[in-house]
C-alpha cells in the first residue's frame, strides 16, 4: 500500500502523465481528453478499480516504471480488462466499492484544473478508496453508510499516514475513518444472482444436466476459454468427448486444474488440450 502511494504521488508530478478518471456524461471512454490547462484525463467505467486491484495481488507492479506503464495503458472500459489481467475480483464474486465517491456533479470536465484530475484520480483507484463486499452486482451493500463508516475506521487504523495523505489529496477533512468509532451490532445482507447448488450436494448437482450454463463438443477434453470464463464460479460446463462427458463447474476448474488459466494457449489463444488431460478430469466425468 506504501508503495503504490508514493507510485501515485510520484506520477502526479510526471509532465507526461494521462489520469484515468470515473467519466462523466459526455466524455466517452477510450478517448483521451486534454483538459483547461493542458492536463490529460482517459475517463472510465470502474475498470481501473479492478485492474489495480489485480495487480497488486499478482505482484506485478516492481517499480515506478511498472507502475507508470500500467496508468497509461489502463483499460477504461470493462470489456477491455482482459488486456490487462486475466483474473478479477469480480470474476470471483466481488463487488468493488468505493468509500468516496469518484465523481460528482461537476461534469464540465474540460474545465478541470490538474488539482481536480488529480484528486479524481485519487478517488478512481487509490488503494484506500476500495473495498469489496460480496455479490458482484451488490451496490447497495456497497454504498451502506455503516459498512462504509466501518471500512473507514479499519482503514484508517491499518494504513495510519498514507491515509491521512490519501484524505488531504482527495480535500477530506481529516478525521474521516475515526479509529474509535464503534458501529455496534448491525446486519447486511445480500442475495446471490440465480439458481446455487446447495453445498453439501454437489454430487447430485454434477449429474443433473438441467444444471449445465455451457456445454461444446470435442475429438477430446479441452478447455474453452470463450466457454468457462463467463460463468460463476459454481455454474457447470460440460464438454462432449468420445472419451465420454466431462461436467465441472468454473471454481472445479480454477481448483483442479490452476496452471492451465496460465499457460499461452488458454490465455492469449483461448483454447487448451492435452493427450492425458482426460487422465486427470476422471473424476468429473458423468457418461458417455
Amino acid at each position: 500500500m506504501n508503495q503504490f502511494h508514493q507510485w501515485m504521488l510520484e506520477y502526479c508530478g510526471d509532465c507526461g502523465a494521462v489520469f484515468p478518471v470515473r467519466a462523466v456524461r459526455n466524455a466517452e471512454r477510450r478517448k483521451i481528453y486534454s483538459t483547461v490547462d493542458g492536463t490529460s484525463i482517459a475517463p472510465a467505467d470502474n475498470s481501473p478499480a479492478w485492474v489495480v486491484h489485480a495487480v497488486r495481488m499478482e505482484r506485478r507492479l516492481r517499480s515506478y516504471q511498472d507502475f507508470r506503464q500500467l496508468m497509461l495503458d489502463m483499460p477504461t472500459h470493462m470489456f477491455d480488462i482482459r488486456k490487462c489481467v486475466r483474473e478479477s475480483a469480480n470474476e470471483y464474486g466481488w463487488y468493488v466499492a468505493h468509500i468516496l465517491p469518484a465523481k460528482n456533479r461537476n461534469i464540465n470536465f474540460l474545465h478541470w484544473d490538474r488539482r481536480e484530475v488529480e484528486r479524481r484520480f485519487y478517488l478512481t483507484l487509490h488503494p484506500c478508496n476500495l473495498f469489496f463486499v460480496p455479490g458482484v452486482r451488490n451496490r447497495e451493500l456497497g454504498e451502506n453508510p455503516d459498512v462504509i463508516r466501518y471500512i473507514a475506521s479499519r482503514y484508517a487504523t491499518r494504513y495510519g499516514v498514507v491515509w491521512e495523505q490519501f484524505l488531504e489529496r482527495v480535500g477530506i477533512p481529516t478525521g474521516l475513518g475515526d479509529p474509535s468509532f464503534d458501529p455496534g451490532n448491525f446486519r447486511v445482507e445480500y442475495a446471490l444472482a440465480g439458481p446455487r447448488p446447495p453445498l453439501l450436494d454437489i454430487h447430485s448437482a454434477r449429474l443433473s444436466s438441467d444444471l449445465v450454463k455451457v456445454r461444446y463438443k470435442a475429438s477430446r477434453l479441452m478447455f474453452k476459454r470463450d466457454a468457462i470464463e463467463p460463468l460463476g464460479a459454481d455454474e457447470f460446463f460440460e464438454v462432449i468427448t468420445p472419451m465420454g462427458v466431462y461436467r465441472l463447474t468454473k471454481g472445479d476448474f480454477y481448483t483442479q486444474f490452476p496452471s492451465v488459466t496460465k499457460t499461452p494457449s488458454y490465455r492469449d489463444s483461448g483454447l487448451y488440450h492435452g493427450a492425458k488431460l482426460h487422465l486427470k478430469a476422471q473424476r468429473f466425468r458423468v457418461g458417455d
